[in-house]
């Protein structure tokens, strides 16, 4: 053991460089808002014009401190020029915030020492001097100067960067504690809100004004797909294809894929019954952009959350309704395949997450059973007046819901504003989550359809059925839930107004 050879003296040069590879003339990038080339000429200037998300990003590296560090200036460029623009933004404004001092003293130890000897050095030195948020940073630093064979890092010292100590953070930790969905409460209340004024498209003489018009298909896109701001901002008008009153498709391009420039495109239909709205803003679209929301990603954001404030009295992001759509298939029974499909990963493991955030097989019976406490907590207010029994037995009969859900002979639970005929939709399983249905307020008559509908929902719980997550299993689901707020809101008192039809 006492002849123990030096491996890091044996294995290593005694050259090295303290420098990283000089700055190139000129730089091309991809501008993805703009889907267009870009070239950064003057790059020597050291401040650098950068095309991001519909506007210009002015990088100043001449400013003394960290940013004018070589290899910080050369480390942020890389990320450009490889077409990660938001990534090189993102260590941009990271670097530009370290302490300058700190940072001489951390470029030091990674000069002057073995990368065994600076792994010792880490955890007191570095760990307690720099805040979470530039620890990220300064591993950066680290990687490039291995990869560029800096001081006395190599590339194989890539492995030993990443097993360097730090803060422990969860990527999707919002996502397994609940708080990157929109609650269901909040979910009704945006249907109904974008439910209201598709019913009025169809009246021509009702003057919308055309910015109101493309949030509302921001909204209706957002939630029905749950994209990502910049992939709406580009929607341009030949993505957008209305083949009929009824038939809206978009073309998406899926961003942030792995080993691709643009990303591949999908196409994406637009829900039935929303395709009206997207009829008259096209109508009324007054914008000289050829995009067709004619707002940039930011804009985007913004517009997104001061509407769902104004809707729902919470400002939701654009990630919110991505995770919330994703969640939704996963509590509907899909594949991780066709929820990594929906969300454009290019691989099934990032979509782990929303089955592990998913209820466990025995929460989704209780909750199918109208057990949930979120459901439970529905007020009356939120699925509006009722009708009486005998005002129900004045409307016209097709008017008057009615329906056999699995066998099942059900009648006489409430009234249906559009009719029953005109109605793709199942009836009774479909009525209780409508905002076409009004209810009757007899407690009575739909604690006995929850008790037909409960019998249904056991079976799907039998040892022999491994299925339990099914689309037909999450219709139970929802409607019983929903069947079980207007039994406490009957109970509590409901209109019996004669109802305008």
């Amino acid at each position: 053991m006492g002849n123990q050879l030096d491996l890091w003296d044996e294995n290593r040069p005694t050259t090295s460089i303290l420098s990283p590879p000089p700055l190139p003339s000129l730089v091309r990038y991809y501008d993805q808002f703009a889907q267009k080339d870009r070239v950064i000429r003057d790059i020597s200037s050291c401040v650098w014009a950068v095309h991001h998300s519909g506007s210009i990003v002015n990088l100043d590296f001449r400013k003394a401190g960290t940013i004018s560090d070589p290899v910080v200036m050369r480390v942020v460029l890389e990320y450009i020029q490889s077409d990660q623009i938001a990534t090189g933004l993102k260590y941009y404004s990271s670097f530009n915030n370290i302490d300058f001092g700190d940072f001489v003293h951390f470029k030091r130890l990674c000069e002057d020492l073995s990368p065994s000897e600076f792994m010792g050095r880490w955890s007191l030195e570095i760990l307690d001097k720099f805040p979470q948020r530039h620890i990220q940073s300064l591993r950066q630093i680290l990687h490039w100067m291995a990869k560029w064979s800096i001081a006395h890092w190599r590339p194989s010292d890539r492995d030993l960067i990443r097993r360097l100590p730090g803060f422990s953070s969860s990527k999707y930790k919002s996502v397994s504690d609940g708080f990157a969905f929109i609650s269901l409460a909040d979910r009704s209340k945006i249907v109904r809100y974008i439910n209201k004024y598709t019913a009025l498209m169809t009246n021509d003489t009702e003057i919308f004004d055309p910015n109101f018009l493309r949030d509302l298909c921001l909204l209706a896109i957002a939630f029905q797909f749950g994209l990502r701001p910049l992939q709406m901002a580009m929607l341009t008008l030949n993505d957008v294809r209305i083949f009929d009153k009824n038939t809206v498709h978009i073309s998406v391009t899926l961003i942030k894929q792995r080993h691709e420039k643009t990303g591949r495109i999908v196409r994406r239909k637009i829900q039935a019954s929303w395709c009206p709205i997207f009829l008259k803003y096209q109508s009324v679209r007054n914008y000289t952009s050829d995009k067709f929301l004619g707002l940039n990603p930011q804009a985007c954001s913004r517009k997104l959350s001061a509407l769902t404030r104004s809707i729902t009295g919470v400002a939701y992001s654009p990630n919110h309704f991505r995770h919330t759509s994703a969640q939704r298939l996963v509590d509907h029974g899909a594949s991780r395949e066709v929820v990594s499909d929906f969300l454009g990963h290019t691989d099934t493991t990032a979509a782990n997450v929303y089955f592990e955030a998913s209820p466990t097989q025995n929460d989704l019976v209780n909750a199918a059973l109208g057990n949930s406490a979120v459901y439970q907590a529905v007020s009356s207010a939120q699925r509006g007046d009722m009708i009486s029994a005998a005002n129900l037995l004045r409307l016209a009969p097709d008017q008057q819901v009615v329906g056999m859900p699995h066998g099942i002979p059900i009648s006489g639970i409430g009234a249906c504003h559009a009719g029953q005929s005109t109605c793709t939709r199942n009836p009774v399983l479909a009525c209780y989550t409508c905002h076409k249905f009004l209810p009757v307020n007899d407690a009575a008559i739909h604690r006995g359809v929850r008790e037909s509908l409960e019998a249904v929902v056991k079976s799907f719980d039998q040892p022999q059925r491994v299925d339990r997550v099914s689309p037909a299993m999450m219709q139970l689901r929802t409607t019983l839930e929903s069947v079980s707020a207007i039994i406490e809101a009957a109970e509590v008192g409901g209109s019996d107004e004669q109802p305008v039809f």
